[in-house]
């Protein structure tokens, strides 16, 4: 049986292989003997073949390589028209391609851009597509060097800097004869280079040193140009940005700030060097210093010049008054020349030799609603250096919730308070001289905790979580409500509303509350910032007013001094009175006060019971006209 087939479009080498039953129809004890493989190959030509020549066969690296060809059809010295070619480019292992169409009488041409800073020698050839690895057709060759840029070189005057740098070869071709020549300098800088060596190999490196000195100021900023240049033709150029600082004297202390303890009542002396690290004298210095009373001089301010390389001590003293206050005092001095100056830091802390006590009593909502009223036992007390936070003391409360530090150095403290199961308590105390401060530190008891445990199951990563609340019972703490808690006095057009304040938990029987009128003025809908002092034990209800876009205020009433079997004195309690949102400072407001009502002085505060009041909204008549007015009382 004959058949013809048609040779692949690729060329190359093909064998013919024939098979019987290849649809399997036949069925076989063995199916190993259907193949047969020819014994000779089938050689398939390319219709056409092209040869290349480039323009030139060596150059400076980033230069453009012209190449130009010719396509012929097989077997014949016609030319291929029209057709497809595919120019190889080689170097190092690397092969680019590019792809090109003959012109009518088969010529063709193409340009070659190497990558910036490319070299090396190239192979380069021109096949029919699809010929993998063409046999090279010609070479050329790219050469080139460069050298690793400098940063700004400053040279003070009359003085040199040395530096280094690197050149690099930048393809496989060495490089020979290296030379390096000054290109452009100014006049007032004197310029050398060397290299240490006068080949380099194919990708080979070597140093570039070279030499800056500046003869005069008269240029403050030039450049210099280095040019390195080979037998090959390769060449490379470095350019420096060199600038000369004029010699001047140059100030420095030792040490570089000031920092110390100044006796109160007591005169301190504190030395220092000024030196002139520069390349001139000064003129004459100048000590000046700020306007404090405390600090003087030792001598005159006034001193002679400093010559170069010289140095001098100055002499401060420090002469704080007995009754300077306490802490750090921080500023800064000058030292001054016509041709320098000089600020120097300085930080000194007014500390004291007399001594005195701190009284630090813990409570808590026992001391105020239990029997026996008992403070905090065995709490942990920590002062510290107010300024350095450092611990000082440490000691516990005794039986009696207190503790006394004695023979404490005058000075301001941080009195921190901690004890298990309470809150933590942070103040800033201040140990007056022969005299016993107090601090009160209330810790807020916490009488509810929680905890979980995690259970493993039987479920891979599946975890039972079991929430554990422990309750103290029997706690003689009251737990006071108000409804509503907010009042928004937008939404009440008329004067009068009322809220109820509600006693929950268990309280103690005697447990009186009184309640003291309060007030205060508004402006434009808002209420007038205002502090108060604060007690954790105080009965609060907030009133937030926000009319007409105004920014809303907070108004706090509060009930101080809750404890049992007493009950709070008519009028207004200390620390009573308004607070806005972001304020923080205390002010009294009784000049304020007005009644909406008549207190009932004996009604209690029991478990679950209620104790209605009335806000009005008033209007206050006065030599600058109405304001408006809130105030607070008990309804009849």
């Amino acid at each position: 049986q004959t058949v013809t087939v048609q040779t692949p479009s690729a060329p190359g080498t093909y064998w013919l292989i024939a098979q019987a039953d290849a649809s399997d129809n036949v069925q076989e004890l063995s199916e190993n003997n259907n193949f047969f493989v020819s014994g000779t190959p089938l050689t398939v030509q390319p219709a056409y073949t092209a040869t290349l020549a480039v323009d030139v066969h060596s150059a400076l690296a980033n230069t453009p390589i012209p190449m130009h060809g010719l396509a012929t059809l097989g077997g014949a010295p016609s030319p291929a028209a029209f057709v497809p070619i595919t120019i190889h480019v080689k170097v190092r292992g690397t092969d680019r391609t590019y792809n090109v169409l003959s012109a009518a009488d088969g010529t063709f041409t193409n340009v070659f851009d190497p990558l910036p800073n490319e070299a090396g020698n190239y192979q380069v050839a021109a096949a029919f597509p699809g010929v993998a690895n063409p046999p090279a057709q010609d070479t050329f060759t790219l050469i080139g060097m460069s050298i690793a840029p400098v940063s700004l070189v400053s040279v003070i005057e009359g003085t040199s800097v040395t530096n280094t740098t690197h050149l690099d070869n930048l393809s496989d071709v060495p490089l020979t004869a290296l030379s390096v020549t000054v290109v452009t300098n100014q006049p007032n800088l004197a310029v050398t280079a060397s290299l240490e060596t006068n080949a380099l190999v194919g990708f080979g490196s070597a140093n570039l040193r070279f030499i800056i000195t500046a003869l005069d100021p008269s240029i403050f900023q030039s450049p210099v140009v280095l040019r390195v240049s080979s037998a090959e033709g390769a060449t490379a150029t470095l350019t420096i940005t060199v600038r000369v600082e004029a010699l001047r004297p140059r100030l420095a202390t030792v040490p570089a700030s000031l920092n110390g303890s100044m006796l109160r009542g007591t005169q301190t002396p504190l030395a220092f060097t000024l030196a002139n690290q520069g390349g001139v004298a000064t003129g004459p210095l100048q000590v000046v210093l700020p306007n404090v009373p405390w600090l003087s001089l030792a001598s005159s301010n006034q001193l002679p010049p400093l010559p170069a390389g010289t140095n001098t001590v100055i002499t401060l003293l420090l002469n704080p008054a007995a009754d300077l206050p306490l802490g750090d005092y921080n500023g800064t001095l000058v030292v001054q020349s016509t041709n320098a100056g000089l600020s120097v830091p300085y930080s000194f802390r007014a500390v004291s030799a007399a001594t005195g006590n701190m009284l630090v009593s813990v409570e808590d909502e026992y001391t105020y609603f239990a029997s026996g009223s008992p403070r905090v036992t065995n709490a942990l007390v920590v002062l510290s250096d107010a300024l350095s936070q450092t611990p000082v003391v440490t000691n516990y409360t005794g039986l009696d919730g207190t503790i006394l530090f004695t023979n404490l150095t005058e000075a301001y403290y941080l009195v921190d308070v901690s004890a298990t199961n309470h809150s933590s308590f942070r103040q800033t105390a201040l140990v007056a001289a022969g005299a016993t401060t107090n601090v009160v530190a209330f810790l807020t008891r916490q009488t509810v905790h929680y905890s979980f445990t995690v259970v493993p199951t039987t479920v891979q990563d599946s975890y039972i979580f079991t929430v554990e609340s422990t309750f103290e019972t029997q706690v003689p703490i009251p737990v006071v409500t108000i409804e509503p808690s907010s009042l928004d006095l937008s939404q009440y057009p008329g004067t009068e509303f009322q809220v109820d304040r509600a006693g929950h938990g268990q309280a103690h029987p005697a447990a009186r509350a009184r309640s003291s009128l309060q007030s205060g003025r508004a402006k434009a809908g808002c209420l007038e910032r205002r502090m108060l002092g604060d007690r954790r034990n105080a009965l609060e209800l907030f009133v937030r007013s926000e009319r007409g876009g105004q920014k809303h205020g907070i108004l706090r009433v509060r009930f101080h001094r809750m404890r049992p079997g007493r009950s709070l004195s008519p009028g207004l309690p200390s620390g009573a009175g308004f607070a806005g949102a972001g304020t923080g400072t205390g002010h009294r407001v009784g000049r304020f006060l007005r009644l909406s009502g008549e207190p009932q002085p004996g009604h209690g505060l029991r478990s679950a019971g209620g104790l209605p009041f009335r806000v009005q909204c008033g209007a206050r008549s006065g030599g600058r006209g109405e304001e408006p007015r809130f105030s607070i009382g008990q309804a009849g």
